[in-house]
């Protein structure tokens, strides 16, 4: 039995927009896109997240729609090269706190969340919505908290890094 370790991003508040438009950084990175625009009260939902980047760690990557297991626990994503976005949760530029796991570590190798911890306050990170617009977040901080104290109480293997961004 192969023992997985999974990363969570938690994507909170309202996304902050870097000054300008988003667009290419030198290193290529950075991905091109329009802003979103920040949620109005009325609005109800903001697109689908499809995809996630998060230059600063080397990230790129779809995103799946993630559940709950038949224990009630947070699936994660069953490639650890890829990330999913918790459909319980809000969508990445909605209010709320929305949630995105993926895999630190697996018997294959490093997973996409591999370099997680490397994150630092000022880091952006984008979210690709389904009509083509960019989420944007700027990491504020990061925790690593033990199993069992996420919401629903239950889920992977072992800790849990997790950016707070705005």
């Amino acid at each position: 039995m192969a023992i997985t370790v999974a990363g969570l991003l938690v994507l909170t508040g309202q996304p902050g927009h870097p000054p300008g438009t988003a667009s290419a950084a030198p290193d290529g990175l950075t991905p091109l896109g329009t802003p979103a625009p920040l949620p109005k009260p009325a609005t109800l939902t903001a697109p689908l997240p499809v995809a996630l980047q998060i230059p600063a760690i080397g990230v790129r990557t779809r995103l799946t729609r993630l559940g709950l297991t038949r224990q009630g626990t947070l699936q994660v994503p069953s490639s650890p090269s890829a990330a999913g976005w918790y459909t319980g949760s809000p969508r990445p530029g909605e209010i709320g706190s929305s949630i995105i796991a993926g895999h630190i570590d697996s018997y294959l190798g490093p997973g996409v969340f591999y370099r997680l911890r490397e994150l630092h306050p000022g880091n952006r990170i984008y979210v690709r919505q389904a009509d083509g617009r960019l989420a944007v977040f700027q990491v504020t901080g990061g925790a690593s908290v033990p199993e069992g104290a996420l919401p629903h109480g239950r889920g992977c293997t072992a800790r849990y890094p997790m950016p707070s961004c705005t």
